[in-house]
């Protein structure tokens, strides 16, 4: 009988930048500009920007399955975003991004929590370890930092 499971990992980021600079970097449309290789295609939005509470858009990487993700909450007054990242019969996931200002810092708290959707999902969920997640957040963390100093998007995996 199949039991879903769940794994959440969370992690801080800290960028020497001011909040108005750094958070708007965790939306569909901007993360482009720190990841060169990020594409995503709208599906539902309001705004261009897609910086919207219910935007809906999908993800697809060379031959990995097609995600669909929901901006489930958006508020730019506390500098907080969360995404739902569905990927059918596999898993979902909740991103949830808070951002804090420290002078002229930003403090980033990231937290992935994942559920299987199916014994095959439960399987996946495997490979999400501390040390993997450890691993994306370094990459994010060097990758923002690069664009940041240099305004070029890094290009490489993540």
């Amino acid at each position: 009988m199949y039991i879903a499971q769940r794994i959440s990992h969370s992690h801080t980021l800290e960028f020497t930048a001011f909040i108005e600079q750094v958070f708007p970097l965790f939306t569909p449309v901007k993360e482009k500009l720190w990841l060169a290789q990020w594409q995503f295609i709208p599906i539902y939005h309001t705004t261009a920007s897609l910086e919207e509470s219910g935007a809906v858009f999908k993800t697809q990487h060379g031959d990995q399955p097609e995600e669909f993700w929901v901006m489930a909450g958006y508020d730019l007054q506390e500098h907080r975003v969360q995404y739902v990242r569905f990927l059918p019969d596999l898993l979902l996931t909740t991103i949830d991004i808070q951002c804090l200002a420290k002078g002229d810092k930003t403090r980033v708290s990231v937290t992935y929590t994942r559920t299987g959707l199916s014994e095959v999902g439960n399987t996946k969920l495997t490979a999400f370890t501390t040390e993997a997640y450890r691993e994306q957040m370094a990459f994010w963390q060097h990758a923002i930092e690069h664009y940041l100093a240099t305004g070029a998007a890094l290009v490489g995996a993540h």
